[in-house]
């Protein structure tokens, strides 16, 4: 098949949206489909790199458009943009993005349209769609508009003709395309009632696709410490105390490993919470490291002792986190902090997985506490492991995604 991704998110620029969109991209060419991916060129003012070698092949032939270098014709391009879509969140992408694919289209014949990370791409797609008639899905990783996110991610517009006109191109978009492609079923229908759209019709649901380390680097500390790792950016709404003061706290109780036990964090994390640690001098029991290339995240998942993820407090669990399917691909112990009622807790049988924390007090200390013991007794924890990671094999994600795909074309 022969697909044409707009993304404003690609390697090697070291963000969740681009990785996510360069695993599919790699999968769908190591599963024969000729792709085409048109993005921005990769500013290193702007974003962090990743320098992981994976990226140096198989995805597809990579076209990147740059901005103009005179920031007055930038800004020029900005407002054309926000002119011609009547959008007031565009960038120059959106524009130059539509330009250039309907070049593509005018020459080559392509299968399939994907766009992805809104708003550029949405908008983008909306009318090569609209006037090629070409197959289009919609990929939506995260709730769009973002004034969508729930508490205690609640982001608001800054005045509600704003929001109004926001909701609007959201809502023709997305009612256009053929189809709308969710990682969980959770985010589809929480997209469905807050647009108040019926999206039953042309929801699929794919999931992320998961990587595991190819080899484990040497450990690079004592063989004896047993490192609990959360791999990813903790910025404020995932930057809960409470899940670190239960951590702490259990781990006190179980003296005989207590000097055994240390979290370690990858990635940035928010000020108070890397405050709260300094404050009540908790270095030694949760370290905090730089970010490090995508790759080396995945050696680092290999030789911890069992891998964290937390979640932000919410209701209800609406995202699949694609760190989640990095955890369970890496066959280790999973510590899960989340929602009662969500995706995670769908996945492992909410707490009939021994590794499931919930998100209250009671729970968190309790499922600690079990796994502190199992330790300290040397017991094993083969079923702290996700059952199934091949659900998040590049292979099957991408065989899943042809096979929806192929069923929009006909």
């Amino acid at each position: 098949m022969r697909i044409l991704i707009i993304t404003s998110h690609f390697p090697p620029a070291l963000t969740t949206e681009a990785l996510v969109t360069g695993k599919l991209a790699q999968a769908l060419v190591k599963s024969g489909n000729q792709v085409t991916i048109v993005t921005p060129s990769f500013s290193s003012e702007k974003q962090l790199k990743d320098t992981s070698p994976l990226w140096a092949t198989a995805l597809g032939t990579v076209r990147r458009l740059s901005p103009s270098e005179r920031p007055s014709l930038v800004q020029l391009a900005k407002l054309s943009s926000k002119i011609r879509f009547r959008e007031l969140s565009v960038t120059w992408f959106a524009g130059k993005a539509h330009a250039y694919c309907r070049q593509l289209l005018k020459k080559s014949g392509f299968d399939h349209l994907l766009t992805a990370a809104p708003p550029d791409p949405l908008l983008a797609g909306y009318y090569l769609h609209k006037e090629f008639d070409i197959p289009w899905t919609a990929i939506q990783n995260d709730p769009y508009p973002p004034f969508l996110y729930p508490k205690p991610y609640k982001i608001e517009p800054h005045h509600p003709v704003f929001k109004w006109q926001r909701n609007r191109w959201a809502k023709r978009a997305l009612s256009a395309a053929d189809a709308i492609l969710f990682p969980c079923e959770r985010l589809g229908k929480y997209m469905a009632r807050s647009l108040n759209l019926d999206l039953d019709s042309k929801m699929a649901v794919v999931p992320h696709i998961g990587y595991r380390s190819s080899s484990a680097a040497a450990p690079d500390h004592d063989q004896d410490t047993l490192d609990l790792l959360h791999c990813g950016r903790l910025y404020s709404a995932r930057a809960t105390h409470s899940f670190f003061k239960c951590f702490i706290d259990t781990l006190g109780e179980h003296p005989h490993i207590d000097k055994k036990i240390r979290m370690v964090l990858i990635g940035h994390v928010d000020e108070k919470l890397t405050h709260f640690i300094k404050e009540r001098h908790l270095e030694s029991k949760i370290a905090i490291r730089s970010p490090i290339s995508y790759e080396e995240s995945l050696r680092c998942c290999s030789r911890a002792a069992a891998l964290v993820l937390v979640e932000a407090t919410l209701e209800e669990g609406i995202f699949l986190p694609s760190k989640f399917c990095d955890y369970a691909m890496a066959r280790k112990p999973l510590l899960l902090f989340s929602p009662e009622t969500g995706t995670v807790s769908d996945l492992v049988g909410g707490y009939k997985h021994p590794g499931f924390l919930g998100q209250n007090e009671k729970s968190v200390k309790e499922g600690l506490s079990r796994f502190f013991a199992r330790i300290s007794n040397n017991q094993s924890l083969d079923d702290y492991l996700y059952p199934l990671p091949e659900q998040f094999e590049p292979g099957n994600v991408a065989g899943q995604l042809i096979k929806k795909l192929g069923i929009i074309n006909r």
